[in-house]
């Protein structure tokens, strides 16, 4: 599932020299194809914590360019001392905490033409997304209203002796 050069035979590994010409190993990594790439970069990090401590040089994990969707956080730990990663010759890797949302069809809703999709983690209320991003753009989310907020009139329930964090089950909005 994850195409990735990871592997302990597939994985790109040279040793070389720095700008600072301190000798330095290399390891080069790329984005999963199909799923999360947590694990490409913490096998990575494992590689390169056995490879430091075999050789006692620092060690470079190189990312390829590409969007790496992890769905764990990246750890680091003291045996990462001396690891340094950094994006391969003039690409750029993007670290995502975001997660890919498949499906989008095209609707027409009243006179627009919109795009949906369907979330059912997040209809469910097990997943809640605060952005969305578009070929690397924010979007807006779909909302009513689509500028401002909705004002309430009137809370029925409430009583004056009611206290605050009691809460009521229904309120009135304010037209306009």
């Amino acid at each position: 599932m994850l195409a990735a050069c990871l592997s302990l035979a597939g994985c790109t590994s040279q040793p070389g020299l720095t700008s600072d010409n301190a000798a330095r190993d290399t390891l080069t990594v790329s984005p999963a194809k199909d799923g999360p790439s947590s694990q490409v970069l913490s096998n990575a990090l494992a590689r390169a914590a056995a490879l430091k401590a075999a050789t006692g040089r620092p060690v470079s994990i190189q990312l390829r360019g590409g969007t790496y969707f992890l769905d764990a956080p990246v750890v680091l730990r003291p045996e990462h001392s001396g690891v340094s990663l950094v994006a391969y010759r003039n690409e750029k890797p993007v670290l995502s905490g975001g997660r890919r949302i498949t499906g989008w069809r095209e609707m027409r809703e009243g006179a627009q033409t919109v795009w949906m999709a369907d979330v059912p983690e997040a209809r469910d209320g097990g997943w809640f997304f605060r952005q969305l991003w578009v070929n690397g753009e924010r979007r807006t989310r779909a909302r009513h209203p689509n500028r401002g907020y909705l004002a309430i009139a009137e809370v029925p329930d409430a009583k004056p002796d009611m206290p605050w964090h009691q809460g009521v089950t229904s309120f009135t909005f304010k037209a306009g």
